[in-house]
């Protein structure tokens, strides 16, 4: 078995993250559902964390938590998410 793609609902369910596996890095991909006078619309960020750097993992875990939670956790609440990257680290 292999895992292509994780993706991670956020509380508000307009935010939502897709983590993948691209080369040697892994990508996040951060959708979010904006609002505005003209309508709805996805606002798309990706970034790249390298496959074999702890230390970037966490600190993306960290970004990926408060942006999905909408609010600052504990670390138990940041392990969630770090294991969810390390599925496709090196």
């Amino acid at each position: 078995m292999k895992t292509l793609q994780i993706t991670i609902q956020g509380n508000n369910r307009d935010v939502e993250a897709r983590i993948t596996r691209v080369g040697e890095y892994i990508e996040i991909t951060v959708v979010k559902t904006v609002t505005g006078r003209w309508g709805c619309r996805e606002r798309i960020e990706k970034t790249l964390v390298g496959a074999d750097d702890p230390k970037d993992q966490m600190v993306h875990a960290k970004i990926l938590q408060v942006t999905l939670d909408g609010n600052v956790g504990t670390n138990s609440d940041v392990a969630d998410y770090l294991r969810a990257i390390e599925q496709f680290a090196d």
